[in-house]
């Protein structure tokens, strides 16, 4: 896009048409690729790196690595890195959209919910997982290796 068609959005914003809206391309061509409807800079509270599931740290307003065994690290806003960092470096989180992570994502069900691991900081999980830990669902997959991430605030202790 032309800086002259950027201003123009900027200045006027977006209007959708009845019947319009975003449309994500899901079937996303290779691996560290992703479509983001919403997404935030933020500073990495650890080394982070592509595909990992964060939450943002109210504490120091650094994301860290989520995990499905406390309700601190599901409960606050969740998402998945795309602009990876070392500590103290700047990152971005995609809150919403669609993102393929071979590597963090190897093995998911598709058409499954996917869940934080409580196993694994910073993984994801298609299995629901057991009683005692904290079960935050953050997307679909729609297939092995790639997410619709939600943005889904919602979590639950399981029995």
């Amino acid at each position: 896009m032309d800086a002259a068609s950027v201003a123009a959005v900027n200045a006027a914003g977006v209007a959708f048409a009845e019947n319009k809206g975003v449309t994500l391309d899901i079937a996303l061509s290779a691996d560290g690729q992703y479509n983001a409807i919403l997404m935030v800079a933020g500073t990495a509270g650890i080394g982070l790196a592509f595909g990992e599931v964060v939450y943002f740290a109210v504490a120091d307003s650094k994301w860290e690595k989520a995990k499905g065994d406390a309700e601190a690290t599901i409960s606050p806003m969740t998402g998945i890195v795309v602009v990876a960092g070392i500590e103290d470096a700047a990152i971005v989180v995609m809150l919403m959209g669609s993102i393929r992570a071979d590597a963090q994502f190897p093995a998911l069900t598709v058409g499954a919910p996917v869940f934080i691991s409580a196993a694994t900081a910073g993984a994801v999980v298609s299995a629901e997982l057991t009683t005692g830990q904290f079960q935050k669902a953050i997307g679909w997959a729609v297939d092995a290796n790639t997410i619709i991430l939600t943005g889904n605030p919602d979590w639950v202790k399981v029995g």
